[in-house]
């Protein structure tokens, strides 16, 4: 369904619109070709990911900070502060026509791509059939020639067919036809284009394009370059050139559109139009609690995750998605989107059961009937967790439809306790401490980017969710008035902040964390762990699915794999270690309770609310419970000997009322078996009676 129903003109309905975007787009983006600076890292191929190494500039990937080359060196050096690492590494500087990157064949000087010659003796040793005496019988070939479509700048010839690579391609594409008829009707393929290209295009979706443009550069968001962008507006001006709005037609409808053009867009083309498409989105006009799916950024200002949408159009029933729409609506004022999305899963499941498995056509047909066949359906097709978080949505549903009036429910259509499945025990979910040796081990962190081990030297030695650690603020580490080093963060579940105490190491994997942002982004970020890919001015935290993606990848490459059960048959491979950022979390707590820290203190440090939850967290080890047994075991008697009471015994009820007996006879000379006590005045506290 369209976004914007009709935009005529702008006496239109939906004048609001467009007045935003003439008030909203500047001068200088208002043109039919526009040019950005040449150090603009968003609309433009600035020289700022080369390699700071002087005299290298090698260009580098934009999680790094040096080139490949000087990351290695970089790494073995140990890590060493970027001052100190430029004064003591030289260049790399590797000659690709010289010694051994120069191509086999004698007599060429072409440089060598595989099997030890250059790309076109590559191909011309197919072709003859790989004769084992190639090398001293071919003979040589110039590589850099013109390429045969005329005008066509592009000098690199990359195969014997005599054309650059963008037209060898365009030629393959065609069905490889006569290459001289292909070279003059073919259009030349210009060098990396530097002007974003609008002309041609209806004013709406220009002027559209135009704010896209600048609110991208004003975001400092993902790069977007001009030959990325020309074929999405060659697209519409080929396939709707009477456009009166990109929001005219659903998002949907200009994907199959352009996606099945010849030509189509890029993936990073179709990525900026979708990005464009959601921004103009949040200039419409109206409710945006009024359409089936919910752009968070529009119903919950402040969210971080900008593609994230609940969608309430799955519920077939058209009075239940009102009623669902209302209740939701409430719910994402009081609580997390993430929480209202959860909620809206639950509600679509369940009206996806109303629709296919009972005859119920209104409101007042759901009764209790109808609820115990939806848990018998979670029964047997749901987890007990996912029946749990199902029935607890649809029961408060129901309990707040029937008090908000926004149903007329039967009385009895209700969710009992009983209908919950029974909970169990939670299975301990710590990490070994084998493991975690693993895991801590320098060797097996230096395997993972440098803001990544950081945050994993985080994680461990705080506990915290991967929500908090991700977004830390720069200044999270503070010193206390005792001089120690405590964390400060934010407690989503919480909606408050807490300050934690540190240990050193973890004090020191944030400020190496400090310098690293400072050394990328020297105009500093407001983030600890910013996000690494399309962030050229950091002002984006780091989303928890990059961690989640790098923790999993990590795992393979160190091969942690779980002890097989006993009765696996013979051959069965062992499953990897689940390492997830949360197990961190119930690692610390086992930790914790193990080296006798009192639950109440555990509790506090992790943030919970109830000894409950913590008692989940913490596990305690079998060899703690044990020592714990034999100190219950072990008493000292009056003569300071040690006996040890053995459980099952019929002389340990004797023992130990004989040893209660003896401890009684042993009183101080003030005739109590304690010293009284005392008060700050040296008056003797009341010891009871009535004169």
């Amino acid at each position: 369904m369209s976004v914007l129903r009709a935009i005529p003109t702008p006496e239109g309905t939906n004048a609001t619109y467009w007045g935003r975007l003439e008030l909203a787009v500047r001068a200088e983006f208002r043109v039919d070709h526009y040019q950005a600076a040449s150090d603009d890292p968003v609309l433009s191929m600035s020289n700022s990911r080369g390699c700071p190494v002087p005299r290298c500039g090698t260009k580098r990937a934009a999680k790094d900070t040096y080139c490949d080359r000087h990351t290695k060196r970089w790494v073995d050096m140990g890590r060493p502060a970027m001052a100190e690492f430029l004064v003591s590494v030289p260049p790399v500087k590797v000659a690709r026509v010289a010694g051994s990157m120069k191509c086999g064949v004698e007599t060429c000087d072409n440089p060598r791509a595989n099997r030890g010659w250059c790309r076109l003796h590559t191909e011309v040793w197919r072709k003859r059939g790989q004769p084992e005496d190639f090398a001293s019988s071919a003979a040589a070939v110039a590589e850099i020639a013109a390429c045969r479509v005329p005008d066509c700048p592009r000098p690199e010839i990359t195969s014997l067919s005599g054309l650059c690579y963008c037209h060898r391609r365009r030629w393959n594409d065609a069905g490889r036809p006569p290459l001289e008829a292909f070279a003059l009707k073919a259009d030349p393929v210009g060098l990396v284009q530097k002007i974003f290209v609008l002309a041609g295009l209806p004013p709406g979706p220009k002027l559209e394009l135009q704010y896209a443009l600048q609110h991208r550069q004003d975001a400092q968001g993902a790069r977007i370059l001009p030959n990325r962008l020309a074929p999405l507006v060659k697209g519409i001006i080929a396939h709707d050139p009477g456009c009166r709005s990109i929001l005219d037609r659903s998002l949907e409808d200009w994907e199959a559109l352009l996606g099945g053009a010849r030509g189509k867009p890029s993936g990073h083309a179709r990525s900026f139009f979708r990005w464009t498409y959601g921004e103009l989105s949040l200039l419409v006009d109206g409710d945006p609690f009024l359409l089936d799916r919910w752009d968070v950024r529009r119903v919950k200002p402040g969210t971080m995750r900008s593609s994230f949408c609940i969608d309430w159009s799955d519920i077939p029933q058209p009075w239940l998605r009102e009623a669902a729409k209302r209740w939701g609506r409430v719910r994402i004022a009081t609580r997390s989107a993430k929480t209202t999305h959860r909620d809206s899963k639950g509600l679509i499941d369940f009206a996806l059961f109303l629709d296919q498995h009972t005859s119920v056509t209104s409101p007042g047909d759901i009764s209790r009937r109808e609820i115990e066949a939806y848990v018998s359906h979670l029964n047997a097709h749901a987890t007990d967790h996912k029946r749990a978080s199902r029935l607890g949505t649809v029961g408060l549903f129901l309990r707040n439809a029937r008090e908000q009036e926004l149903l007329d429910l039967q009385a009895n259509a209700t969710v009992h306790p009983d209908d919950f499945p029974r909970p169990k025990g939670a299975v301990p979910r710590f990490l070994s401490e084998p493991v975690m040796a693993v895991l801590e081990a320098p060797e097996s962190l230096a395997l993972l980017p440098e803001w990544c081990h950081n945050l994993i030297r985080v994680l461990i030695g705080t506990g915290r969710r991967a929500s908090e650690a991700c977004t830390l603020e720069f200044h999270s580490l503070v010193e206390g008035p005792d001089g120690e080093p405590y964390l400060r963060y934010f407690a989503g579940k919480e909606s408050k902040e807490h300050m934690i105490p540190l240990d050193p190491p973890t004090a020191e994997a944030i400020r190496d964390q400090q310098a690293a942002v400072l050394r990328r982004w020297p105009g500093g970020s407001k983030w600890l762990f910013p996000k690494t890919r399309c962030n050229p001015a950091a002002v984006y935290a780091m989303p928890y699915e990059t961690l989640s993606g790098l923790l999993a990848k990590w795992t393979k490459q160190l091969d942690l794999r779980e002890p097989l059960p006993p009765d696996a048959p013979p051959g069965a491979e062992a499953p990897f270690v689940q390492i997830t950022s949360h197990r961190f979390r119930h690692t610390i707590a086992t930790r914790m309770i193990n080296e006798d820290v009192p639950e109440c203190v555990i509790q506090r440090f992790l943030n919970h609310e109830s000894p409950t939850m913590t008692q989940r967290y913490a596990a305690m080890h079998d060899k703690t419970l044990k020592q714990a047994f034999d100190k219950y075991r072990e008493r000292v008697t009056t003569e300071g000997k040690v006996v040890v009471y053995e459980p099952d015994s019929p002389m340990t009820e004797g023992m130990r009322l004989n040893d209660r007996l003896k401890r009684a006879r042993q009183t101080l000379a003030n005739g109590y078996c304690a010293r009284p006590l005392q008060t700050d005045l040296g008056i003797p506290p009341f010891r009871g009676g009535i004169a």
